[in-house]
């Protein structure tokens, strides 16, 4: 999954390979779709796997579950970056008042 790619996109994609391999006769239980989606994540997902692994019984969850965790986990990164790009302006901001 590329880094500016979102969870529900990235579900679509994932779901209409899931169709396309059951109308030719291949079926794959739960777990193992939440093992390639989990997989397919990038790196900056790495923490939130690690604790949905450890936490959360994948075999008893469901793939929608899997992916309102991860929509909501996108959210606070999404939110994370935008703050931490105003404190860096104003942090810079104040550096240059200083300076002068």
């Amino acid at each position: 999954m590329e880094e500016n790619e979102d969870i529900q996109c990235m579900f679509r994609r994932f779901q209409t390979i899931l169709n396309e391999l059951r109308s030719l006769g291949r079926t794959y239980d739960n777990y193992d779709h939440m093992d390639k989606v989990l997989r397919g994540l990038s790196r900056k997902w790495r923490l939130q796997v690690t604790v949905l692994i450890a936490v959360k019984n994948l075999e008893s969850m469901s793939l929608e579950e899997l992916v309102g965790t991860l929509k909501v986990h996108e959210h606070k990164l999404q939110q994370d970056g935008g703050l931490r790009r105003e404190k860096s302006l104003a942090l810079s901001s104040q550096k240059n008042k200083k300076e002068s």
